[in-house]
């Protein structure tokens, strides 16, 4: 690679990073006290509340790197706002998934099974059912094919959904899960 790749002080800044998380890491194993009711159990709290704070900044800088897209037209804010929102996508599944396997597991899944296995799917429909375009243009229906289309710079494939469909695919898809969310939360209130 050129060297006008990479960033000028990365090198730097790396070691830095490396430096603090293991202070950090340090001191949340052997300076801070355990908890009174919940023992160490409690110190996963030092681990997930920073991961969702990470993740909440990174959504919000994708969605100012996408409005930045919007009014120059630039590509380059296009690209820095997917990589944004997928850095973010991971770290929230840090924050929810306890064990880094489970997470980067379940990140897999979601995203190469999901999408590979529904785009093939829906060819194998387009193939030997319904012979139209219009059967991969609908594959926007499922999740993983849906953010996909929403957050990439280019067509992922030639018949795929405007970006926006993906986009009210996603916003369809959170208003139903969370609808089932406080359904089932409702049930197990006991105020």
């Amino acid at each position: 690679m050129p060297p006008s790749t990479y960033g000028r002080g990365l090198r730097g800044l790396s070691l830095a990073t490396i430096a603090t998380i293991s202070l950090a890491l340090v001191l949340v194993f052997f300076y801070a006290p355990l908890d009174a009711d919940q023992g160490f159990v409690q110190k996963i709290f030092y681990l997930h509340v920073p991961l969702a704070i990470v993740a909440l900044g990174g959504w919000v800088a994708g969605g100012i790197f996408a409005i930045q897209h919007l009014r120059t037209g630039e590509r380059k804010w296009d690209y820095r706002s997917y990589v944004a929102i997928h850095m973010s996508l991971i770290f929230g599944l840090g924050t929810l998934i306890r064990s880094q396997i489970g997470s980067v597991v379940t990140a897999m899944v979601i995203y190469l099974v999901g999408f590979v296995g529904g785009i093939a799917v829906f060819n194998l429909i387009r193939a030997y059912l319904i012979h139209g375009d219009w059967v991969l243009t609908a594959a926007v229906s499922m999740p993983a094919i849906a953010s996909t289309i929403m957050v990439s710079p280019e067509k992922v494939y030639p018949e795929a959904a405007p970006w926006w469909v993906g986009a009210l695919v996603m916003a369809g898809w959170s208003l139903v899960a969370g609808a089932i969310g406080v359904l089932l939360n409702r049930r197990r209130d006991i105020s």
